[in-house]
């Protein structure tokens, strides 16, 4: 009681657009990979890209960029982000 009250860190969720643009600029246009290095993400199963996400974020799957990439992510940003992908041809 006798601490000074802090303000915790608070980010609000992005909009799923905003982190598309993120997305393809390694892994293309809506997910569409050219780069023979970069994952398809267009058309894969919704709970597999989400999973995956996840898996960067908790560490258990490394990849520096995508580890740095995922820990901003809020789970609702991870659905969102998995459902897009999930959706594209």
């Amino acid at each position: 009681a006798g601490l000074a009250p802090s303000k915790p860190e608070l980010r609000l969720p992005e909009a799923p657009e905003q982190w598309v643009v993120k997305c393809d600029r390694c892994h293309g246009e809506a997910g569409h990979a050219t780069q023979p290095d970069k994952p398809r993400l267009a058309g894969q199963v919704q709970s597999y890209l989400a999973s995956a996400l996840l898996e960067y974020r908790s560490g258990q799957r490394t990849h520096s960029i995508m580890n740095a990439m995922t820990q901003e992510l809020t789970l609702s940003e991870i659905t969102a982000l998995a459902e897009f992908y999930a959706k594209q041809q």
